[in-house]
């Protein structure tokens, strides 16, 4: 990326390159423990996405939806280091049916976790773990 914010054609591919290709994208995310990196690799190549909106065949939801989607990765990927105690200062609470504890008010990595670990998920995989170790 040349830092030219008129010309960005290259951006997508530069930054795709500095974060160490789609492989090292997706050896960082939470994708890889669902399963998903067919959806993500096809919206991080964006042939899918290109051709269905070439062809408007995607509705406002869907288009919606795929809006969000770098929103939850960047999310995602820096979470571990947004959601410190000393980030953000404000009283740490537990996420509705999650058992995860959060400091600060961060909408998208708020509902992004619930999504993820809704019906006490969190709670059941941390069990499993401390089982399996003792």
């Amino acid at each position: 990326h040349d830092g030219k914010l008129w010309n960005l054609n290259n951006y997508r591919t530069d930054m795709i390159q500095a974060l160490g290709g789609v492989e090292g994208i997706l050896e960082h995310t939470l994708c890889k423990g669902f399963v998903i990196e067919v959806v993500f690799f096809d919206v991080l190549t964006f042939s899918s996405l290109q051709q269905s909106i070439r062809w408007k065949e995607l509705t406002n939801a869907q288009r919606s939806g795929l809006n969000q989607i770098p929103n939850r990765h960047f999310t995602s990927w820096w979470s571990p280091t947004i959601d410190r105690a000393n980030v953000y200062v404000d009283f740490q609470v537990q996420l509705n049916f999650t058992g995860i504890f959060m400091h600060g008010k961060i909408p998208t990595l708020k509902i992004s976790l619930i999504q993820i670990f809704r019906a006490h998920l969190w709670l059941k995989i941390r069990e499993s773990v401390v089982l399996d170790l003792w």
